[in-house]
């Protein structure tokens, strides 16, 4: 099992990756043991590592248009209200 581990050092926190794991065999048989995987780093690198990650989900998103004439409504409308640019960004055309 891999977890993330949270370590104060002052006023810091730091965020490191663990693994832990039952023995099985041995004279220790049947303790945990974990190590270390990752260090992560303080939480401006872990927000970092997340947005990284995250994805936009306007990104490939596709509308079938049956309809030209609500398009040209909605555009329209967007215009009349100053939106325009938002739609655009959304949309992905410059």
């Amino acid at each position: 099992m891999v977890y993330v581990r949270v370590n104060k050092k002052g006023s810091k926190y730091y965020f490191s990756l663990y693994e832990s794991r039952r023995i099985k065999r041995g004279k220790n048989r049947g303790r945990v043991v974990t190590r270390q995987v990752e260090k992560i780093g303080d939480s401006k690198e872990l927000l970092r590592r997340i947005l990284e990650k995250r994805e936009d989900p306007f990104k490939n998103a596709t509308i079938p248009i049956k309809d030209s004439g609500a398009l040209i409504a909605v555009h329209d409308v967007s215009k009349e209200l100053g939106m325009e640019e938002v739609l655009r960004t959304y949309i992905g055309q410059r």
